[in-house]
C-alpha cells in the first residue's frame, strides 16, 4: 500500500499474555506501509508487557506510558501524538491479517466513510461462551452501522479528532458514544467484513463472563444517544419486572395459595423470559440458527450482571475491571 501515512495505536495494560502473537501479526501487516508508526499506550503493566514492545527494536515502535487512566482517554493520548492521515485502533489481544490496512483504507474509499472495521471474530477451536456470544452477535454482512467495536477501529484522523476523540469520562462503551456523535456530525461508519480482527481475550469462563458485562454495564447510558429506543436497557427493564414478579410469586402472602414447586417453577420461567427473548430475536434477526440454551445462560449472567452495574452507577459504587 502506498501514499497515506497510516497510524496505529494499541492501548496496553498486562498483556504479555498475547502480545508475542499480536506484535508480530501487526508489524507484518505493516510491511506493506511505506509510511507508518505504531504507538502502544501503556496503563501502568507490571507483567513486562513494556519491555517487550521495545523488545521489538523496531524503528516503528513507540512506547507511551498513561497509568492510572481510562482506555479512552488512552486511544486519544495516542491519536493526539499520531501524525497519520488514518488512525486504526487495535486492541492489544487482537491478530489482524497481512493485508489489514490496505483492506480498511480501500473500504472507506470504496464507500466515502470515515471510519470502517469490524466485530471482532474468535479464534479457531473457541470455547463455547466465546462462540455463542460471537453468534448472537456477529453479523457477517456489509453495512452502514452507528457503531464499530474500538478494538478494531479504523478511522480518519481528522475527523475523529474534529469530534473530540473518545469521552475520556467513560469507563467503556466509549466506542458506541463516539459513534453516535460521528454519526450525528454528518460522518458515516461503514462496517466492512473484509477488515477483520481475531480477539483472542474473549471470556472462558461464566465468572469472567460475568465480569466482562459487568465492566462493560458501567458504560450503559452511553449507547442511548441517538436512538428512540436502547433495547439492552428495555431487555435490563423486562429481566428486572420478571425478578420482582417472581419474588412477589415467593413471598407475598398469596403465595401460600400456590404449591411451591409451582411458585418456584414461575419464578425460574419469569427469569428465563428476557434472557429467552433476547436469543430469539437475535435468531430472528441473523436467520441462522444459534445456541438456545447455551445462549440463553449467557444471556441470564449478562443480564445479572447489567443489573449489578446499574445498582453500582445508582449507588456510585463501581468496580474497576480492565478489558484487554
Amino acid at each position: 500500500m502506498r501514499g497515506e501515512r497510516i497510524s496505529v495505536v494499541v492501548p496496553m495494560f498486562n498483556a504479555m499474555e498475547t502480545l508475542p502473537r499480536t506484535v508480530p501479526a501487526l508489524l507484518r501487516a505493516l510491511e506493506g506501509c511505506d509510511d507508518a508508526e505504531v504507538l502502544f499506550v501503556d496503563n501502568g503493566s507490571v507483567d513486562g508487557s513494556p519491555d517487550f514492545v521495545l523488545g521489538t527494536r523496531d524503528h516503528r515502535v513507540q512506547l507511551l506510558s498513561l497509568p492510572e487512566a481510562t482506555v479512552a482517554a488512552l486511544r486519544n493520548h495516542g491519536a493526539r501524538i499520531a501524525t497519520g492521515e488514518y488512525v486504526a485502533f487495535l486492541d492489544s489481544d487482537c491478530v489482524i491479517p497481512p493485508d489489514y490496512f490496505q483492506r480498511a483504507v480501500e473500504a472507506l474509499e470504496a464507500t466515502g466513510a470515515t471510519a470502517t472495521g469490524c466485530e471482532v471474530r474468535v479464534p479457531e477451536d473457541p470455547h463455547w461462551i466465546e462462540k455463542t456470544w460471537h453468534s448472537l452477535h456477529y453479523q457477517g454482512r456489509d453495512r452502514f452501522v452507528r457503531y464499530i467495536n474500538s478494538a478494531n477501529f479504523f478511522v480518519d484522523r481528522e475527523a475523529f479528532l474534529e469530534v473530540g476523540g473518545f469521552a475520556e469520562d467513560l469507563e467503556t462503551d466509549e466506542d458506541s458514544e463516539i459513534g453516535n456523535r460521528l454519526v450525528e456530525a454528518g460522518k458515516t461508519l461503514f462496517e466492512s467484513t473484509a477488515v477483520e480482527a481475531i480477539h483472542l481475550g474473549n471470556p472462558k469462563t461464566l465468572r469472567a463472563f460475568y465480569r466482562r458485562a459487568l465492566w462493560h454495564g458501567y458504560g450503559m447510558f452511553a449507547t442511548m444517544g441517538g436512538r428512540r429506543l436502547d433495547r439492552p436497557m428495555v431487555l435490563l427493564g423486562i429481566h428486572g419486572a420478571a425478578t420482582l414478579m417472581g419474588l412477589a410469586t415467593l413471598l407475598l402472602p398469596f403465595a401460600d395459595r400456590l404449591p411451591l414447586w409451582v411458585a418456584l417453577a414461575i419464578a425460574l420461567l419469569l427469569q428465563l423470559l428476557a434472557p429467552g427473548t433476547a436469543v430469539l430475536y437475535r435468531a430472528l434477526q441473523l436467520r441462522k440458527p444459534v445456541y438456545p440454551i447455551r445462549g440463553t445462560i449467557l444471556y441470564w449472567v449478562y443480564l445479572w450482571a447489567r443489573l449489578r452495574a446499574l445498582a453500582g452507577l445508582a449507588l456510585r459504587r463501581r468496580g474497576r475491571y480492565w478489558k484487554s
